[in-house]
């Protein structure tokens, strides 16, 4: 199964100062810090690889010192690409490809992306969202926070329409980049994940289930549930009691939740690969068995023919026909066990095709206690689904 996985892309897509930059730096030191996540038994990490391997790996933990030092990273000001192995108790199952695009007005250079470096940013952009495999909305804490605190604003308050005023902001361009998407994707719009990501979580307080609730009333309220078979929702926070004056950290880094994004793209990428990758192991399976009844069949039939005549009733075989006789019936033999063995590899192989996936799944759930939810698989009225639905 080590071929099974191959690469697959992470775009996360949301505006400036959204938390894209914190979020890869977060995921990647979270990642790592330990030996990666999970236990004893499993545990994943993250590698940074290819030609800029080394110079990523520095930039991304000189990121996350910054945050411990007080500073905030700085925003992408051009599109960054990071080659990460996504690896199982140290064995790579695949690669991933995560950009940071530069958070620039997406709307604009759309449609008019002028020439040289914002023609190339915006193309490269429209590659990752055709292959996405799963598309990631960045949605700040604080654009849910204003959101559910909307109706205790009086109604000509400057406070109530600068909220309001961000949330339709945000809400615009997620409906634009929707409709881009289904531009590109076509028949496979409705079959796109769509995980609705909550940065900034610490702005919403402490308790989960909650910051679930007022996300979802946020996506209900505009209607952003609507045309998508598999919908997730997760969050993650620089640190529950995170103190932040004046853009510097004053205390209180502690990160949580930044590594379910890529846990849930990986999860979903390998259970998607398995079953391409089943459906093209079951085709060479049905091959050989085809080819091994047909051997059977053809050595039926001659042996069939070497045993009949009336010399054979009256004279039994002869030396040669004996010799004949018992070749084939080894081969018949040998055939069937092939085929045999063919059954039991197909029996077997489902239970090492979904494995990964289990075991990520797993680990997300172990991340489920009375305090911590990190992460919400829901239909599009909002309703909450078992997690496991989403890698079948």
């Amino acid at each position: 199964m080590a071929d099974m996985a191959k690469s697959t892309n992470i775009l996360f897509i949301g505006g400036t100062s959204s938390g894209k930059t914190v979020a890869a730096s977060s995921t990647y030191y979270k990642m790592n810090a330990g030996g990666g996540v999970g236990d004893d038994k499993v545990k994943f990490d993250l590698t940074s690889i290819g030609n800029a391997g080394a110079e990523n790996n520095t930039e991304l933990f000189d990121n996350f010192i910054r945050m411990l030092q007080g500073k905030f990273p700085n925003g992408s000001t051009d599109n960054r690409y990071y080659d990460f192995a996504f690896r199982r108790n140290a064995e790579k199952i695949c690669e991933i490809k995560w950009m940071d695009y530069r958070g620039a007005n997406i709307e604009q250079n759309w449609s008019d992306p002028g020439e040289g470096k914002e023609k190339k940013d915006i193309q490269e952009f429209k590659s990752m969202l055709l292959h996405a495999m799963i598309l990631i909305y960045i949605i700040p804490g604080d654009v849910v926070r204003n959101y559910s605190n909307l109706e205790k604003l009086p109604p000509q308050s400057s406070e109530r329409t600068i909220g309001m005023t961000q949330i339709a902001k945000e809400i615009g361009q997620f409906n634009f980049i929707m409709e881009k998407v289904k531009e590109l994707r076509e028949e496979d719009y409705r079959k796109l994940p769509i995980l609705f990501y909550i940065t900034k979580s610490d702005k919403l307080g402490y308790d989960d289930s909650e910051k679930f609730d007022k996300l979802i009333a946020l996506l209900k309220g505009h209607n952003l549930l609507k045309g998508h078979e598999k919908i997730l929702g997760c969050h993650s926070t620089l640190g529950r009691d995170l103190i932040v004056e004046d853009n510097t950290i004053k205390y209180g880094v502690a990160p949580e939740g930044f590594e379910i994004p890529l846990m849930l793209t990986a999860g979903y990428f390998m259970s998607d690969e398995g079953k391409a990758w089943e459906a093209r192991e079951n085709a060479r399976i049905d091959i050989a068995e085809e080819l091994e009844q047909s051997k059977i069949d053809k050595g039926n039939q001659v042996l069939g023919g070497l045993q009949s005549g009336f010399m054979y009733y009256v004279f039994g075989p002869s030396k040669k026909k004996k010799e004949q006789i018992r070749q084939l019936e080894k081969e018949a033999s040998e055939s069937k066990d092939k085929m045999a063995a063919l059954a039991k590899a197909r029996k077997n192989m489902e239970n090492k095709l979904k494995e990964y996936s289990r075991d990520i799944l797993n680990y997300i759930e172990q991340c489920t206690n009375d305090k911590c939810k990190y992460v919400i698989y829901m239909n599009e009225e909002g309703e909450e689904r078992p997690l496991k639905e989403f890698f079948e």
